[in-house]
């Protein structure tokens, strides 16, 4: 009885630590930014948060939404 008691433990800690989502952080690099443009990328960010569903957490940082105004250079960057 004692084993088992011990192996249920053991299982339960396991579990509970096997429960953490993993978190990403997604950014977009964008050639600029419209009205249009802010509507589809908040659909995007929608539908990869709806594939992902409950495995992950998903963020998108503001920080990470860059804009290179068409520039090569600032793309590159």
């Amino acid at each position: 009885m004692k084993i088992l008691t011990v192996l249920l433990l053991i299982l339960s800690i396991t579990t509970a630590f096997g429960q953490a989502k993993p978190s990403y952080n997604i950014g977009m690099l964008l050639d600029t930014s419209t009205t249009e443009l802010d509507a589809l990328t908040h659909r995007l960010e929608k539908q990869i948060k709806a594939v992902v569903g409950e495995d992950a957490t998903i963020n998108f940082p503001k920080s990470n939404i860059l804009v290179n105004d068409f520039s090569k250079r600032e793309a590159s960057n």
